[in-house]
This record gives structure tokens, C-alpha cells and sequence, in this order.
């Protein structure tokens, strides 16, 4: 039970955060562009498209797998 708080408070924790780093919906911001799963940014790099913005990255960035369970698209 402990865990479901943790995990409540992290994911509303970033959700404030997405909406003072990139507007309304949250996903033209530096927290969405640095956490979005994107198979470019994990695997050998390329660019990604998606929430209004275009991702560029060198690959191996493997922590995207789990930060993008905690972003949020909007209310």
C-alpha cells in the first residue's frame, strides 16, 4: 500500500512539473522531451516526433523506458 503512494505522489509530482515547463497540455515542455519513450532516443539514435515537438538523440537512452510511465498527455 505504502508503494501505491509513492507511485501516486511521483506521478503528480511530474504531471506539476510538465505543466510549468510546457503549457497547458504538458507535452511541449524540457520534462516531456527529456522523459518520452521514443524507440530512436532507446535504441541507436534518430529523431522523434510527438507532443508538438521534434526529439533529436544519440541513442542508448534506456531510462526513457521507464520515465514515460510517469508523463502524462493531459488532464
Amino acid at each position: 500500500m505504502q508503494a501505491t503512494y509513492v507511485l501516486i505522489a511521483i506521478n503528480a509530482a511530474v504531471f506539476v512539473l510538465q505543466l510549468l515547463t510546457g503549457g497547458p497540455s504538458g507535452t511541449d515542455g524540457r520534462v516531456f522531451a527529456d522523459g518520452a519513450l521514443c524507440a530512436n532516443a532507446v535504441g541507436n539514435g534518430g529523431v522523434c516526433g510527438g507532443g508538438g515537438q521534434i526529439i533529436h538523440s544519440a541513442g542508448g537512452e534506456w531510462w526513457r523506458i521507464v520515465t514515460s510511465g510517469f508523463l502524462h498527455g493531459g488532464i
